[in-house]
């Protein structure tokens, strides 16, 4: 993020931006490729505004692109909630799941390996037990 002041006087040129919801197909090289479910037009992302999300980006998943009035990304938002596999779990205050997607949350006591389970992307949480919808 870049910040400078602004006398009085300076104008600034206003920037139309959309949210557009997109579905995640594939990584091509330093890309991410995403798809508009509406068009069905293809949107490359640079990796470089996926930063720590990549391990969220399961085939299919839904998330949002903010683009400009020129269709260029400026911002990837990653989706809210993921579904995972439980691979395995450890032990220590509570109990840990390691997840299919690399990632490690606390899960209630009923959790076993193999089960799918729905996690809070933010905030690496726990929120219950994957349904078919899922």
């Amino acid at each position: 993020t870049k910040q400078e002041k602004l006398r009085s006087n300076e104008k600034v040129e206003k920037v139309f931006v959309s949210t557009e919801k997109v579905v995640y197909l594939y990584e091509e090289g330093d890309t991410f490729v995403f798809q508009n479910p509406s068009t069905f037009d293809s949107i490359n992302v640079p990796a470089a505004l996926i930063e720590g999300n990549k391990k969220f980006l399961l085939e299919g998943v839904e998330a949002q692109l903010q683009l400009d009035e020129n269709g260029h990304v400026l911002t990837f938002v990653p989706p809210k909630k993921v579904t995972c596999t439980v691979e395995s779990l450890g032990g220590g205050g509570g109990k840990i799941a390691e997840l299919d997607i690399g990632v490690q949350v606390q899960v209630p006591p009923f959790v076993q390996p193999g089960d799918r389970i729905v996690v809070d992307t933010e905030e690496l949480k726990y929120l219950g037990r994957a349904t078919d919808d899922d």
